[in-house]
């Protein structure tokens, strides 16, 4: 009699979870917003939809990226969205809630209610969206206490929360490091980027040697050869822009014996310094820390590291270093052949125009013993935007 009456009890309280996980009972919304006035990025489109709640809604690019952070007290939460995918091929995005990163469809020709739940510890919780399938429509967005399943939550049917507590500013959303390509395919010869504000490709005097630096000239024609120990290339950059924002990429070739790639040496192949000093922006390539794009400003830094110890000595390679300091988020980019990593933190640095760029060797004023790159540098292309539009994100 007594086990009847666990058993009975046991499932009616599975019952009661299940439906409360199901069908959610009367949730507790947090936070209600239109999806076109949620988050800081870029990608998504405000656009006229019937049956979305004011008859307009946003619809993601594939390149769509909104981040957010949460500040949310310890325990299980929902993430809620009311989406419509016009098609088959314009129904899949991403999401990742702190660092899991998860692949979502949504219904086809009807709105829907998709769900992501996860649960919220001490620190804010970090959010974001990004597009994949061109067209996916977003009505609304929201954070509700508890774990809900798909379909258990009509955002539609629900008030607007701006939820002002719990959506954390953008200033203070983490650093926030991912994968990066070229959409456009590099020259195929040693040339620069086509359109550049400054194009540097040896056919006529551009920049100051400094060292054992000088023009020579191969099949491909001219090329900048800087020698050991104490070779640098510095090129005036006053005209270009503001130092906000600068795009510079170049192709170089280390000298095969140096083995600077995977060698247990310290080389410099990029230094950019602020007229006033202040800022410092760097590449080099260290035995620990790999090849390493690094911006720092007195005791502030943030960097970008890539490895290095698979490129072929033999051959010329394409470097890409790009950056943006306005704003509420910064960012960084570093690129080698086309492939790379850009980093996007909190406002960390003033932007201060840079008056020349340093090619080669040790920045002059760090202090720093010479540290070359030693070998060939060619192609040098300067611009005043960013590598936003240049590049894109690798789906995985």
């Amino acid at each position: 009699m007594m086990q009847s009456v666990s058993r009975l009890s046991v499932c009616m309280w599975l019952s009661f979870v299940f439906a409360g996980v199901c069908r959610g009972g009367s949730p507790e919304i947090l936070l209600c917003r239109e999806f076109e006035n949620f988050g800081e990025g870029h990608g998504v489109t405000v656009v006229s939809f019937p049956g979305a709640s004011g008859e307009t809604a946003g619809s993601l690019a594939s390149v769509a990226e909104l981040t957010t952070a949460l500040r949310l007290k310890s325990g299980p939460y929902t993430l809620v969205m009311r989406t419509w995918a016009p098609a088959g091929d314009q129904d899949a995005f991403f999401v990742t809630i702190d660092s899991k990163r998860v692949r979502r469809t949504v219904p086809i020709g009807k709105w829907g209610s998709v769900t992501w739940p996860f649960k919220a510890g001490a620190a804010p919780v970090f959010l974001l969206i990004e597009g994949q399938e061109p067209g996916v429509i977003i009505d609304r967005i929201g954070i509700v206490r508890g774990t809900h399943l798909d379909g258990t939550v009509d955002l539609g049917r629900m008030d607007l929360k701006h939820g002002g507590t719990i959506v954390a500013p953008a200033e203070t959303l983490p650093c926030y490091t991912r994968s990066c390509v070229l959409k456009q395919a590099l020259p195929a010869i040693r040339d620069p980027w086509p359109g550049a504000a400054l194009a540097v490709d040896f056919t006529k005097a551009v920049g100051k040697f400094s060292g054992q630096g000088r023009i020579m000239t191969d099949a491909d024609g001219a090329f900048a050869s800087l020698e050991m120990p104490d070779s640098r290339l510095d090129v005036g950059i006053s005209p270009v822009g503001d130092g906000k924002t600068l795009t510079i990429g170049w192709w170089v070739k280390p000298r095969h014996a140096a083995e600077v790639w995977s060698d247990q040496g310290w080389h410099f192949f990029l230094g950019a310094r602020s007229i006033d000093g202040a800022l410092r922006i760097e590449l080099s390539r260290h035995v620990l820390s790999g090849f390493r794009l690094r911006v720092a400003e007195g005791t502030a830094e943030e960097a970008i590291v890539l490895d290095t110890r698979h490129l072929d000595p033999m051959k010329w390679h394409h470097l890409l270093v790009s950056w943006d300091l306005r704003g509420d988020r910064q960012r960084l980019w570093l690129l080698v052949n086309g492939r790379g990593r850009s980093t996007r933190f909190p406002t960390t640095f003033t932007a201060r125009r840079i008056g020349v760029l340093e090619f080669g060797n040790s920045p002059s004023g760090s202090g720093l013993p010479f540290l070359p790159m030693d070998g060939a540098l060619d192609g040098i292309w300067i611009q005043s935007h960013t590598a936003e539009a240049m590049i894109t994100h690798p789906r995985k």
